[in-house]
């Protein structure tokens, strides 16, 4: 995932901000943690909004929404990484 993301990043680079990025997925990530769902999955659409070419951020989605209970958003999210992302 880092070498991808690395690479896309490469081919345009005033388009992401790999800091503001990672920030982001580590608060989502921090608050699924706590165990707050409401508050990670609200983190993780505002980096889904800011950075949707991200593959990092639909499997953060899929993660929020299995931990949430939700294992059919949750497939929804990994189908559409799979098909966002076929490589």
């Amino acid at each position: 995932i880092v070498a991808f993301r690395t690479a896309r990043m490469a081919k345009a680079p005033d388009k992401t901000n790999p800091g503001e990025f990672k920030t982001l997925i580590r608060e989502a990530r921090h608050l699924l943690q706590l165990g707050d769902h409401e508050a990670a999955e609200a983190k993780a659409k505002e980096c889904y909004e800011k950075f949707p070419d991200e593959l990092e951020v639909l499997l953060l989605l899929a993660d929020i929404s299995r931990s949430a209970g939700s294992s059919a958003r949750a497939n929804e999210m990994l189908k559409r990484a799979c098909d966002q992302f076929p490589e």
